[in-house]
């Protein structure tokens, strides 16, 4: 029988697939090499949802279910990304600077061992998990400060953010392997959901943004090859990732009749990452897989088709 929440989701899903809109968008990469690729402003223009209640320091928990709120850290560097793009397309707005600024040093200063981990338990992960999506994304949250303020502790920081995501999962980290055994880095490492593209793809570009960072400071990554192997599994594998056109949230299994496409928000995200990606590393495959999804996100008859998928889905899981 169909829940509420799988009714609920897939009302909100009709809305988007029928405007061809979502929750997000590529940020213009013309207007700065320097600016995330997400525009996270609608985030912005709802701080209510996204970003409160905000702790003593001015960084956002997260209201969990059952367990109040807490620090979520894709949503904390979210926040800060938010506010970097929106002082550079500003002319350098010293508020935003300062929100900017005040997030990254509030990261900065627990990297530690380079593990951001979460204090309670989700999709069948013990308190303490982390997740590539978070390292990512903190690690292009430092390395722009860095970029800003010229402070190597901030790309030292980064550097050390990426690290689990070269360790492998045996040993606590966050690469994982696909069925070929090509790299692959995981959002929800050793739980019921794996191999989940925007995961990888968030934190292939916080990799990225490190090599690229320390190689202009002039002393190349040892994490360089992690990044070359991640590029290489995604160009022979995308596939995977593609119904027909449309994205897929996770790695379509052999034998699976109803695959998870992906929502209009989620096919954005993906489309956004794959291009700027292959855009930084010259690569052809991507590029085509991002254009072909991109088409698909403007035809109205792809997008009911998809949808009529996704609700398929949707009966059957509920989520996602």
């Amino acid at each position: 029988m169909p829940t509420f929440k799988s009714v609920g989701l897939i009302l909100r899903d009709l809305g988007f697939f029928l405007a061809g809109s979502a929750d997000l968008a590529a940020e213009n990469s013309k207007a700065g090499p320097d600016l995330y690729p997400i525009d996270f402003s609608y985030q912005l223009a709802r701080l209510p949802t996204y970003f409160s209640p905000l702790d003593h320091d001015g960084i956002p928990l997260c209201p969990i279910r059952g367990l109040g709120n807490r620090y979520l850290f894709s949503r904390i560097a979210a926040y800060g990304l938010v506010h970097w793009n929106e002082a550079r397309k500003r002319g350098n707005d010293p508020a935003y600077l300062r929100t900017f600024l005040r997030t990254a040093q509030w990261v900065h200063d627990r990297v530690d061992n380079g593990r951001y981990p979460h204090d309670f338990a989700l999709a069948g992960m013990s308190a303490g998990w982390i997740s590539c999506i978070s390292q990512g994304e903190l690690a292009s949250l430092l390395v722009r400060a860095y970029w800003h303020t010229g402070e190597r502790r901030y790309l030292l920081a980064a550097e050390r953010a990426v690290g689990p995501l070269c360790i492998p999962m045996a040993d606590g980290g966050l690469l994982s392997a696909l069925p070929d055994g090509s790299p692959f880095f995981e959002e929800y490492p050793n739980s019921r959901i794996n191999l989940v593209l925007n995961g990888c793809l968030y934190a292939l570009v916080g990799l990225l943004d490190v090599t690229r960072a320390a190689r202009e400071a002039g002393r190349p990554s040892s994490l360089e090859p992690y990044a070359e192997a991640v590029l290489k599994s995604l160009e022979k594998n995308i596939s995977h990732w593609d119904e027909a056109g449309w994205s897929t949230y996770d790695y379509k299994q052999p034998g699976e009749r109803i695959h998870n496409l992906n929502t209009m928000t989620y096919h954005v995200l993906q489309t956004t990452f794959l291009r700027r990606i292959a855009e930084q590393c010259r690569s052809e495959p991507l590029a085509i897989v991002a254009e072909r999804w991109s088409r698909s996100g403007k035809s109205l008859r792809r997008r009911l088709a998809a949808f009529a998928q996704k609700v398929q889905y949707r009966l059957k899981k509920g989520y996602v």
